[in-house]
């Protein structure tokens, strides 16, 4: 089954990433070297999880320009019981809508 997470680049653009299974919490901190934090997208009545750099700043990471007080990437999907599972189409889609007009 192919999880699809939504990766939000520091500069603004927004990617789809495909895995064939879920990210476990373990590989996902040390891709990003990031930290998960839950995010409540009320106009959308979603909770999901963003994972960032916790240290993005103390690097040197560029301000994402969608996620204020974020440096680096942002990449959101659902955190459950120690893995980092993919969104539904339609959360995808729906976020995806939402990030590009609203933030």
């Amino acid at each position: 089954m192919t999880h699809s997470y939504l990766l939000v680049i520091s500069e603004g653009n927004i990617q789809r990433v495909d895995s064939d299974g879920p990210i476990t919490g373990t590989e996902i901190r040390i891709r990003l070297g990031g930290e998960f934090e839950s995010f409540e997208w009320e106009a959308l009545n979603l909770v999901l999880t963003v994972c960032f750099n916790s240290g993005g700043a103390q690097l040197g990471l560029p301000t994402n320009r969608k996620f204020k007080g974020k440096c680096g990437d942002v990449l959101i999907g659902v955190y459950e019981r120690g893995t980092f599972r993919g969104l539904t189409d339609e959360e995808f889609q729906a976020l995806l809508n939402f990030i590009s007009d609203s933030l």
